[in-house]
């Protein structure tokens, strides 16, 4: 797609709007509304290919049952302009199922997409560069993302006001912070891991405010896991509500940087 394009109102078993063999290239304008699969990517499916964008696509109230709007790996280009909203899934991946790169100098937005399942935002794992932001995304496990998630050097990602019904407010996996990116958790909720559950390296800056577990971790859960604090991470109030860890529930705990908890609470361990 090198022009302008629309498409909405499809419907499809496979790829509401487009089906693929090989690789999707959104180089000029794409605006994908209300498209339906039965099946698999309320908007894109590509069969054993990949989705790249390099201009602007924008993706709003598509549905399948597996991959709300994408269902392909899928790089988001330097330059590109990206915005996800209010699409649904009945299994994983709100928005997105598949290995997802953001790259440096693009922008993406994910704002209320829904799974019923895993990954209110996107399912596979993923690499953020540039500026990435996450609200309102909600899911059983991993209110934005279920995955494992690399946030590379100089980038700025903010995960807020995610929800999950059971595990990972943000994000249910593996996090890792490189050194000059900085990522922001605040206001996200779960019964256990209000920002994140999984392993944690942060060896670039972290901030976590004011997110809730009703059980365990109100920022991070990483119990029988690690969370690593080598660059700068801040816990300010967060909440397990009913029992340990206010801002960090984990197995092992290394601050070989800069940490700061302050006003977190719980009813065992309030930091």
């Amino acid at each position: 797609i090198n022009g302008t394009a629309n498409f909405g109102n499809n419907t499809a078993n496979n790829g509401g709007a487009i089906y693929y063999s090989t690789t999707l290239n959104i180089d000029g304008t794409a605006t994908f509304t209300s498209n339906t699969a039965t099946t698999r990517g309320g908007a894109v499916f590509t069969h054993e290919g990949t989705t790249s964008v390099s201009g602007t696509a924008d993706f709003e109230n598509n549905s399948s049952k597996d991959g709300g709007a994408v269902r392909s790996p899928i790089t988001i280009q330097e330059g590109a302009t990206v915005t996800f909203t209010e699409n649904t899934t009945s299994a994983r991946g709100g928005a997105i199922v598949g290995v997802t790169s953001i790259a440096q100098g693009s922008t993406a937005t994910f704002n209320k997409n829904t799974a019923s399942i895993d990954g209110g935002a996107i399912w596979g794992n993923v690499t953020l560069s540039g500026e990435s932001t996450f609200t309102f995304n909600e899911s059983a496990n991993g209110g934005a993302i279920n995955g494992n998630v690399i946030i590379s050097e100089s980038s700025t990602i903010k995960f807020e006001n995610n929800t999950a019904t059971s595990i990972g407010g943000a994000v249910k996996g593996g996090v890792t912070i490189n050194e000059s990116a900085s990522a922001n958790f605040s206001k996200n909720t779960a019964p256990q891991g209000g920002g994140i559950y999984g392993t944690t390296t942060i060896n670039g800056t972290a901030i976590f405010d004011d997110n809730t577990a009703t059980s365990r971790g109100g920022a991070i859960y990483s119990y029988g896991g690690t969370t690593t604090v080598n660059g700068s991470a801040t816990f300010t109030n967060n909440d397990a509500v009913q029992n340990y860890g206010g801002a960090v529930y984990s197995g092992t705990l290394n601050i070989n940087g800069t940490a700061n908890f302050g006003n977190n609470t719980a009813n065992n361990g309030g930091a």
